[in-house]
């Protein structure tokens, strides 16, 4: 018999029903408007950590011997910047060191090495290692620790440690010259400095499909509307990310071709029930970024624009005809990097099932039709997210200026915008100087002067 084949995830006893309370209000649950109804064949596959198996026909006793073979070698490891070296608030991976140490936890006497360097060591009796002297470039690196135990099984984990750079000035501002009375001058700060610590921030989530890294557009645009941000949609969802909130949720919608849902529902593993996760308030639509295939974008409720929360979906083909202008337009704030989509797509190929409510095109493994919903639910029937984590969360640059003659121009700075305000009938010359600075205080200044000129 074919089967599609069980995730490897242990089952856990069922306890009597405990009612758990919201933090905050309920709401109506987002949804996006299906285009057509289409079915895609699905992907046999099991997955365990690091190792991907193709399909195959198997019964049950082959499934329990796989699950001894791989799953039961397959060695882990955690791994961080030591105390010592990280320089930046506690945890957030940024240093201003150009050497820094990594420790973390494995096997007792696996084999340890950093990637892409000479850098090994054994870790100890209790599993514990220090990969010492790793010399980082300035900006954000992307480091890889692999370890090996006796029997040449091999496990690898990585890890962005940003070492911190002050900003520059990429392009200083010239010299303005105006007649008296002139309109005000606008300048985007943004194209003066630079800073190598800033790229868009990175939410990586841990799913029952393997790793799916998502780039939010919170410093910059897709390559498409390179200039085009989504700041209130990724500050939303980051906030959903750090409060844990997506954890153990399950992708409850799925219509192949067109998207997969998730972040609404989570499984509770004690009363087998699928509640709604607490919302913070809707954030404001962020509409222009087109709905390609790799786009994340946000669910909201039919004829709200300004509806969405917590719900989000992945667009698995270019839906730009249908989504970028429905319903006021569905924000995209993130797309899919690395090889994340292939994870999407083994997710996408999980066949559905009508079990009603919202339910009504739910992605489910080798669940009888006949089995009661929910209640009979086990995690390896469901398409889970089991962590989210933000892998790196951009650098931000403030600005400030000052003026040596405020009667002549009155120089504001809003965001990333300076404004020149020439003062009613004055003429002369001031100079105005801007600062950049960074999380760390690390800040580069630039000056410029500013003439009127007499009209009379």
């Amino acid at each position: 018999m074919l089967h599609w084949l069980r995730r490897f995830a242990p089952r856990v006893s069922r306890s009597a029903y405990s009612a758990r309370v919201s933090k905050r209000p309920p709401r109506a649950c987002p949804g996006v408007e299906p285009l057509e109804d289409r079915w895609v064949p699905a992907v046999n596959l099991i997955r365990c950590d690091l190792v991907n198996l193709l399909p195959m026909v198997v019964d049950d006793a082959s499934l329990d011997r796989v699950e001894d073979l791989v799953c039961s070698r397959m060695p882990t490891v955690s791994v961080s910047l030591a105390a010592a070296s990280d320089t930046g608030t506690a945890g957030d991976l940024r240093t201003n060191l150009a050497t820094v140490d990594l420790v973390g936890q494995t096997g007792a006497g696996f084999r340890v090495r950093l990637l892409g360097t000479a850098i090994t060591t054994t870790a100890d009796a209790q599993g514990r290692f220090t990969l010492s002297g790793v010399s980082l470039m300035p900006g954000i690196n992307d480091l890889i620790v692999r370890v090996t135990d006796d029997g040449g099984n091999i496990g690898q984990t990585g890890l962005s440690v940003t070492r911190n750079s002050a900003p520059t000035v990429q392009a200083a501002p010239q010299d303005v010259t105006v007649m008296e009375n002139a309109e005000n001058t606008v300048l985007n700060l943004a194209d003066v400095f630079r800073d190598v610590d800033v790229r868009n921030s990175i939410v990586r989530l841990q799913t029952s499909g393997g790793l799916i890294d998502i780039e939010l557009f919170d410093q910059n645009g897709p390559a498409s509307a390179p200039t085009r941000t989504t700041p209130l949609t990724v500050a939303n969802f980051l906030r959903y990310v750090t409060d844990g909130d997506y954890r153990d949720t399950i992708f409850h919608r799925l219509v192949p071709n067109f998207v997969l849902q998730g972040g609404g529902f989570r499984f509770d593993e004690d009363t087998h029930t699928l509640p709604a996760i607490p919302t913070d308030p809707p954030v404001q639509n962020e509409p222009g970024i087109s709905n390609v295939r790799g786009t994340v974008a946000m669910a909201k409720l039919g004829g709200d624009p300004n509806s969405a929360t917590s719900q989000f979906f992945f667009n698995l083909g270019d839906n730009s005809a249908n989504l970028d202008n429905q319903n006021g337009g569905f924000t995209v704030f993130g797309q899919v990097i690395g090889d994340g989509m292939q994870v999407v797509d083994r997710l996408a190929s999980i066949p559905t099932q009508n079990r009603g409510g919202v339910f009504t095109e739910i992605p489910l493994i080798d669940f009888p039709r006949t089995a009661a919903f929910p209640a009979d639910l086990e995690r390896e029937n469901l398409a889970l997210v089991e962590s989210a984590t933000v892998r790196h969360l951009r650098d931000v640059l403030t600005f400030t200026v000052s003026n040596t003659n405020p009667t002549l121009v009155q120089a504001t700075v809003s965001g990333n915008t300076l404004t020149l305000d020439y003062q009613e009938n004055q003429s002369g010359t001031a100079i105005i100087t801007l600062r950049a600075t960074d999380r760390e205080g690390a800040f580069v200044e630039t000056s410029f002067r500013v003439t009127v000129q007499d009209a009379g």
